[in-house]
């Protein structure tokens, strides 16, 4: 039985991080997103801006993904 309790505590502890990686970083995403768009578009600059935004997206789908367990945990509980 303790087992079981010091698994879910593990759990438990784990969305709460997930929860918080998301609340703490998704802002700084979203406010780097809104400064690549508004940054003039040059062919020198292209590529970067490309793979920025490719960083970008992975980066956002990453904390959607830790927020969605966190919630789906949640619901659990």
């Amino acid at each position: 039985m303790a087992n079981d309790e010091i698994a879910k505590a593990k759990i438990e502890a784990t969305a709460m991080m997930c929860k918080s990686f998301y609340t703490d970083f998704m802002p700084m995403i979203q406010q780097i997103k809104s400064n690549v768009e508004s940054l003039k578009i040059t062919e020198q600059n292209t590529d970067a801006l490309n793979n920025i935004n490719e960083q970008l997206k992975n980066a956002e789908s990453l904390l959607k993904q830790l927020k969605k367990f966190s919630e789906n945990y949640g619901e659990k509980l």
